[in-house]
């Protein structure tokens, strides 16, 4: 019994200090699963003073005749490691099911941070006349804001010129991806540039943003689309508690007549504003 006490302890005591000793050799700024097929590239913009973090999705599935559909999403620090994910996902099933991912382009900020309040305040808010109204049961950003259309001038006349020269491109099928302010920025190009992308996918926008004022210039434009369009809406359930109607359901309101134009909404599940970034995220890989 002694003996079995004493074998006991020993064991015991090596599991400690094999335990205690025990090190790891841990790698610091690994790269992304499928990194061969990530690409990255800063560019500064010509347009105002704004670096840009691009990364690019290029699908390793043979090129469609006509290139590879495109995605082009705001937020990329945060949105394009999921992105690329799923891109690759799809291309690891395309000889299953036949279908290849698109290639998308996530527009990020040099400064690296996940989402970088300062610069996606300027450039996903549309242009303003007079005092920029903030409503008390909203939060606001204290950054200066209203840079959306020199935005939209970098991403139609700068950047998408480098990738359709860089990349094999269809232009007959892009979107634009965005979620919150990202999403806002998404209502402004789809109502004041809606023949540059085919499908304009708007993720809990920011419609709220100075007092409505899109919900507004929406009531009272006369909008017409010449081609085919869709607009993909969506809103998580938890942050639009309470609303009835949503604010995107009145946005699709106001559309609800204008031809060649299709709506989809897609509302959330238990999801707060943040959880249904993700979600939404997937709508860009359930177009045809």
């Amino acid at each position: 019994m002694k003996n079995l006490i004493k074998l006991l302890f020993i064991i015991s005591f090596l599991n400690l200090y094999l335990f205690a000793n025990s090190e790891i050799n841990v790698q610091k700024n690994i790269s992304l699963v499928g990194a061969e097929q990530n690409q990255e590239f800063v560019i500064s913009s010509k347009f105002h003073e704004q670096k840009y973090l691009i990364q690019v999705y290029k699908p390793k599935t043979k090129e469609p005749k006509n290139g590879y559909d495109v995605v082009y999403i705001l937020d990329g620090n945060a949105t394009f490691p999921y992105a690329s994910i799923m891109a690759q996902v799809i291309d690891n099933m395309s000889y299953r099911t036949k279908k290849t991912p698109p290639i998308i382009v996530a527009i990020g900020y040099a400064s690296k941070d996940l989402f970088d309040i300062k610069a996606r305040s300027y450039d996903y808010t549309p242009p303003y006349k007079g005092e920029l109204k903030i409503l008390a049961n909203r939060g606001s950003s204290e950054y200066l804001q209203g840079g959306a259309e020199k935005f939209y001038n970098f991403l139609q006349n700068e950047l998408k010129p480098i990738i359709e020269g860089n990349y094999p491109i269809n232009t007959k099928k892009q979107t634009l991806f965005g979620h919150s302010y990202g999403g806002l920025f998404t209502l402004y190009a789809f109502l004041n540039h809606s023949e540059d992308f085919q499908n304009f996918i708007a993720a809990s926008p920011s419609i709220w943003w100075n007092d409505f004022n899109i919900l507004k210039e929406l009531k009272n434009k006369k909008f017409k689309i010449k081609n085919p369009k869709k607009l993909y809406l969506s809103v998580g359930e938890i942050e639009n508690k309470g609303k009835n109607p949503s604010d995107i359901e009145t946005f699709a309101s106001y559309l609800k007549n204008t031809q060649n134009l299709e709506i989809k909404i897609l509302n959330i599940s238990n999801a707060s504003h943040i959880e249904a970034l993700f979600p939404a995220l997937n709508q860009i890989f359930k177009l045809e």
